[in-house]
C-alpha cells in the first residue's frame, strides 16, 4: 500500500472511532475512487480494494459497543472468483457500499436517544455505588427492562458490564495519574469495595490495579 493510500486508510478509521460516519463514509468513496483510477488492471484493483474492506471492517469490529456482525463473506468481491476478465472496480463499490451500510446500521443502533440519555446520565452518576438499571430507566423514563434490552441490542453489552466498563476505565486514569490508595480509587470509581473492585478489574483486564499500576 501506498504512502498516502495508508494514511488516509488511517485517517479514515481515525473519523470511524470518533464516530464521524458521514465524513469517514465520503472518504472510503473517495480512497476507493483513487483505487480505481490509479491501479493497472482489474486484479490490482480487487487487491488494493480487499486491503481498503478489511481495514474498514477489522476498525468497525473492534470498535467497543458498536454491533457490527457483517462476515467479509458476504461482501461482493469476496463471493466472486478472481479473474482478469471480472469488473473489480463495480466488484469494489458494491462491496464498499455494502459494508458501509451495514456500518450505519450499527452506528445508528448505537445513537439510539434512550441509549444516549442512559449513558450520560451514568457518565454522570458512575462514581455512586448504589447506581442501578432502575434508576437510570427511571431518570430517562423507560421501563428497567426495555433499558436492558437496548443495551443487549444496541451495544451488545448488559447495563451492569457497561457501568463497570466506564469504572474500570475512569479507574485506569486514577492508578497511573495519582497516588491514591486501591482502596480510595475504587471508592472514587464508584465501587461498592475493595474485593469487588478487584475482582471486576481482574475480569477486564487479565490483572489486579496493583499489577496494572506497576506494569505501565
Amino acid at each position: 500500500m501506498e504512502k498516502a493510500e495508508e494514511k488516509a486508510t488511517q485517517q479514515l478509521i481515525s473519523l470511524l472511532r470518533a464516530d464521524a460516519f458521514d465524513e469517514a463514509k465520503t472518504l472510503s468513496q473517495r480512497l476507493l475512487l483513487d483505487i480505481c483510477a490509479q491501479s493497472r488492471d482489474n486484479n490490482e484493483i480487487r487487491s488494493r480494494a480487499e486491503r481498503l474492506l478489511s481495514s474498514i471492517a477489522e476498525a468497525l469490529m473492534e470498535m467497543k459497543y458498536l454491533k457490527f456482525e457483517l462476515p467479509m463473506s458476504a461482501l461482493p468481491i469476496y463471493q466472486s472468483a478472481s479473474s482478469g476478465e471480472e469488473d473489480s472496480a463495480a466488484l469494489a463499490q458494491a462491496s464498499l457500499e455494502r459494508l458501509m451500510d451495514e456500518a450505519s446500521n450499527a452506528f445508528r443502533l448505537r445513537m439510539n436517544p434512550h441509549i444516549v440519555s442512559a449513558q450520560s446520565y451514568i457518565r454522570a452518576h458512575y462514581q455512586e455505588p448504589d447506581l442501578s438499571q432502575d434508576e437510570v430507566s427511571a431518570s430517562i423514563g423507560i421501563s428497567s427492562g426495555y433499558l436492558s434490552k437496548l443495551f443487549r441490542s444496541s451495544l451488545s453489552v448488559s447495563f451492569v458490564d457497561y457501568l463497570n466498563d466506564i469504572r474500570i476505565s475512569e479507574s485506569l486514569a486514577l492508578l497511573t495519574g495519582t497516588e491514591l490508595s486501591v482502596g480510595e480509587i475504587a471508592s472514587a470509581a464508584g465501587f461498592n469495595s475493595t474485593q469487588n473492585y478487584i475482582r471486576v478489574f481482574r475480569k477486564h483486564t487479565g490483572m489486579t490495579p496493583g499489577q496494572y499500576r506497576t506494569s505501565v
